[in-house]
This record gives structure tokens, sequence and C-alpha cells, in this order.
């Protein structure tokens, strides 16, 4: 038999799997969110597990190799946040493009509006070379007096980039998807795309949704320290979430409590905390928040670009 056609078969056989894979998930968040059953059809139930074989809540564990090309381009907005100080440049947060221009970060990657001089994004650019490991950069400037919105109380700033030399940086690299009405149930897939501790850019595939809360939600997934205002994406590709902080465990009272169980103090430190869960804040509740801001009709015209289609994207 010919090689190419066999091959053209698997390909055909792997999109089709990865279809019904697709319909299996949303029949099962369909049914959750009304309380039935949905009848699905025979063939696209997964056989019986087997010894040497699993499958946990969610999607299975086997993809569709698809998913790593979408993975590259979902990530390529995300930029790593830096400052300058001693003349010594200190990365601090992750952010990612909503538009063109609009970087989206969490509160604290900035201590007040950033200054064009002290504060840049750097994005780092795909290797030309399947494999290669050189990695280059585009920097861009941050022109917060132009827009520059921050919440402490939901925990996210939004923030317009300068041009670089290639013009706005959603030209080169485009711009997330977000998710307004996300739909998760408990134990389905998330991934994060950051720069922890200021290294080169990672993709984290082994995240866990766990349950939404008042403008957040809460999630198990691989992260550092600089891992904050890394994308939370959900099985599409789509942003349901800027990453924010890790979460300690409570008592019945609400104190916090070390890896002991005792109720945890100050000068314990952060190493004895018993931490649970990671907690990210909803896009739906930026959105919400960005819609009641009182901006100028410029500062409109830039938010208005982020309900247009990513340049490049999934």
């Amino acid at each position: 038999m010919d090689q190419s056609w066999k091959a053209r078969e698997w390909g055909q056989r792997q999109v089709q799997a990865a279809a019904a894979r697709h319909r299996r998930a949303a029949n099962e968040r369909q049914a959750r969110q009304t309380g039935t059953t949905q009848p699905s059809d025979v063939d696209d139930r997964p056989p019986p597990a087997t010894e040497g074989s699993f499958r946990t809540g969610g999607a299975p564990p086997r993809q569709s190799w698809h998913v790593l090309s979408r993975a590259v381009r979902a990530a390529e907005p995300v930029a790593r946040i830096s400052f300058t100080a001693a003349e010594v440049p200190q990365a601090v947060a992750t952010g990612f493009l909503i538009s063109p221009r609009l970087l989206l970060t969490v509160d604290y990657a900035f201590s007040g509006q950033p200054s064009e001089q002290a504060a840049f994004a750097d994005f780092e650019e795909r290797p030309a070379v399947l494999g290669g490991t050189a990695v280059s950069t585009q920097r861009y400037p941050f022109a917060a007096n132009e827009f520059w919105v921050s919440d402490r109380h939901l925990g996210f700033a939004l923030v317009l980039l300068g041009d670089g030399p290639s013009g706005p940086p959603g030209e080169a690299f485009g711009w997330t998807k977000l998710s307004r009405h996300p739909q998760l149930g408990v134990g389905e897939p998330i991934s994060l795309a950051g720069y922890p501790r200021g290294r080169s850019k990672e993709l984290s595939f082994d995240g866990r949704f766990e349950n939404w809360g008042n403008g957040s939600c809460r999630y198990q997934a691989d992260t550092e320290p600089g891992s904050g205002g890394s994308p939370v994406f959900d099985d599409q590709w789509n942003v349901i979430a800027v990453h924010r902080s890790r979460v300690p465990r409570r008592d019945e009272k609400g104190r916090v409590l070390r890896l002991d169980g005792e109720i945890w103090q100050p000068q314990d430190g952060e190493d004895a905390l018993d931490w649970v869960s990671k907690e990210g804040v909803s896009i739906s509740a930026i959105l919400e928040h960005l819609a009641a801001c009182a901006l100028t009709h410029a500062q409109r015209a830039l938010l208005a670009e982020v309900s247009q289609n990513p340049g490049v994207g999934p």
C-alpha cells in the first residue's frame, strides 16, 4: 500500500477522533448545565479502560497532535514584563495582548503607572527552525499615558504598548481570543503560558479547572513567581482568566493554615503555608469592569479593538 496514502488515512482518523472528543465534551457540558443526560453516538464513546490506560475528568489524556501548533500560536502574544533597576533589567511578571496594542496583566506587576523609560515588554519570537533553541525577542515600551486601567480589587491592569520596529506588537504576534462566557466544569483541562522566574516562555498543559468565584476562578496548575499575569486557556485556547496567585488552605474561621494544620503566622514564612490551589481573575469580570470605566473617545476606540479577530491565533 502506498505510504503517503496510509499517512493521509492516519491523519484523517486523528482529525475525526479529535472532532468526536470535542462533541463529547460539548455534550457533557450541556448535560451539567441542564441537569439532563444527553444522548451520545455509540461510535463516539471511548473503549473501556484497561490495564495500562486511564481517563481523568474533562478531556482524554491523549489529543491530536494539532494541539501543539495551536498552543504555539496561542502563546505568541504572551510577553515578559520587566523593569530596569540600576541599569539591569528585572523580570517581574507575564502579560498578554488582547488587541493589537493593549496588554493585560496582574495589578501587582506595577507599583503605579509604568513609565516609558523604566518598564517594557519583551515578546519571544518563534525559532525559525523546528527544534531550534535560539530565541530572539522584540521589545516594546509602555504608553500608559495614553491608556492605563488598573483595579486592585479584581487584580488586573490593562496598559497600552508603544510601537516597535515593525509597528504595533499585534501585527507581529497577534493577540489572544477571550472567552467572555466560559462554561467549564470541575476537572476540565486548562493551560497557561508565561515566563516563570523570568525564564524563557513556557507552557503548562497539566492544569485542571476547579470552580468559579466572585470575579475569579480556581484551578490546579504548575506556576512559579513570574507566572502572575499569564493567560489561562480553556481546551479551545480561548483565555478564560488572568493568573494571579496561589491560594492557601483556611480553617472554618477563615484563618490561614500551615502544612502541619496549625494557624499560620507571618514569621513562619510562605514556605510553611499549605497551598491548595491557584486563582485567576475571570475575563468576564474584567470586561464588565472596563465597560463601566470612564474613558475618552480615543481610549474607547482602542478598547473596541479587543472584539476584533486576532491577527494571529488558533
